[in-house]
């Protein structure tokens, strides 16, 4: 496999991992009542996802919590 190649694919697969620690992060937040700080994070989750086909059950979770949490 190419080098590139490699780097390419680890950065995307570096980037949903941080994605993904947002949409957790929020889900703790919003457990410890910290409902500002939640929805921050579960919007900036989303962010990554605006342009995105991706069709990850965490996204349509992390919708509904915005909307639980406005």
């Amino acid at each position: 496999m190419n080098l590139l190649v490699v780097l390419y694919v680890s950065k995307r697969i570096s980037r949903l991992k941080r994605s993904l620690t947002q949409f957790y992060l929020g889900k703790v937040l919003e457990q410890s009542g910290k409902k500002a700080e939640a929805l921050k994070s579960y919007q900036e989750f989303l962010g990554h996802f605006e342009h995105s086909t991706a069709k990850l059950p965490q996204i349509a979770e992390a919708r509904a919590a915005v909307k639980r949490l406005k």
